[in-house]
């Protein structure tokens, strides 16, 4: 009984809560960290790109067909947002991956599979820059208790960043 009273104090809240509350400049953004592939704290890797967010994913999308990953499909945060009559920067979600290399890491723990498939956040920031941001797969392997060493992470890893660095050039 008590547990259904705070959810219902928790949506009249939310629901009574004007929409300015959560305006982007309450958001704090993310600031990313330009990285080779190490750790970092957040888990995410982010490069620049010299173009904007929609030539940035339909370059990357062009690039992930054509080393015969799989398309998972992708997903407009920007578009969502302006049908919710919401404003948002640019962003683009891309999901693909490889099945073989993603069975092979479910079988090491099956917990990653919340974490698969593989995406790129293709987003601007306030100041118009592009940037393209991924899980750290190393970030990944730590958090669902895989072993560090494992070639699939190395190789991944190294894939995911080549994929970014040309689709940002």
């Amino acid at each position: 009984m008590l547990r259904s009273c705070f959810y219902w104090v928790l949506i009249a809240l939310l629901l009574l809560t004007p929409t300015s509350a959560f305006s982007q400049s309450s958001v704090r953004e993310h600031s990313p960290t330009i990285s080779s592939g190490s750790e970092d704290t957040l888990g995410m890797i982010s490069l620049p790109s010299k173009h904007n967010v929609q030539v940035t994913s339909e370059r990357l999308e062009r690039l992930i067909r054509e080393k015969g990953l799989s398309f998972f499909g992708k997903i407009d945060h920007r578009a969502n947002a302006e049908r919710a009559k919401l404003s948002l920067r640019p962003t683009i979600l891309i999901l693909f991956g490889n099945t073989h290399t993603g069975t092979l890491l479910m079988h090491q723990n099956q917990t990653i599979g919340l974490d698969l498939p593989l995406k790129y956040l293709v987003w601007q920031t306030s100041d118009k820059e592009v940037y393209i941001t991924w899980n750290n797969p190393y970030y990944l392997a730590r958090r669902h208790g895989l072993p560090a060493d494992l070639e699939l992470l190395a190789k991944t890893s190294q894939l995911l960043t080549a994929l970014a660095q040309q689709a940002g050039s």
